[in-house]
């Protein structure tokens, strides 16, 4: 059975990793990013990518991310990874996973 999967920040190692898996299985891989020059990484995945910014869009473009894909399966792998100070880590790591799960 193929999967519809978004992958909420789609650049790290673990998400450019599991979008490669995920694809090379069948499923169809959409991987959600911030900055668009990570866009031909995402695509070596076989992944589609989707420039969209926890920090700033607000919860109905997830949600309408997640109904456009008919997404079966979201992944939230996004992290500030200590970039930015405590500010940016719990708008990222924090309020980003309040907003994925509320969409």
């Amino acid at each position: 059975m193929s999967l519809n999967i978004v992958i909420i920040g789609g650049h790290g190692k673990v998400a450019l990793h599991l979008a490669r898996k995920a694809s090379t299985a069948g499923h169809t891989v959409t991987s959600v990013i911030r900055d668009p020059s990570q866009n031909e990484d995402i695509s070596a995945t076989g992944a589609k990518p989707h420039v969209l910014s926890l920090e700033d869009a607000p919860i109905s473009d997830f949600s309408n991310l997640f109904t456009e894909t008919k997404a079966d399966v979201v992944y939230f792998s996004a992290g500030a990874g200590g970039k930015g100070g405590e500010e940016r880590t719990k708008a990222v790591d924090y309020q980003g996973a309040l907003k994925t799960f509320d969409a």
